[in-house]
């Protein structure tokens, strides 16, 4: 199975759940325990509940499932926006 075709399974899976009545936090809950990267469970999100990547992207990330992996990010991420903000100052 192609990584297109396993997407477009986990996104069939996710909307039957959806379709259940599974709650969003749910089924990020179910992406997390399956060992879907936070990335994905984005995009999975995102297409099951036909909702803009940054409404997902907040909803996944603000999950407590997420947690750990928020945390140890965000260290990561406050190096690359300043680092990036130097680069603009420096070319100005």
């Amino acid at each position: 199975m192609t990584v297109r075709n396993e997407f477009q399974a986990l996104v069939a899976e996710c909307t039957e759940l959806a379709r259940q009545g599974l709650p969003v936090n749910q089924v990020i809950v179910y992406l997390h325990k399956h060992g879907v990267s936070i990335t994905e469970s984005m995009k999975v999100v995102m297409e099951v509940y036909q909702i803009p990547l940054s409404d997902a992207k907040h909803l996944v990330s603000a999950h407590a499932a997420w947690k750990d992996v928020v945390s140890a990010a965000t260290p990561l991420h406050s190096e690359l926006e300043q680092g990036l903000q130097n680069e603009v100052k420096e070319k100005l």
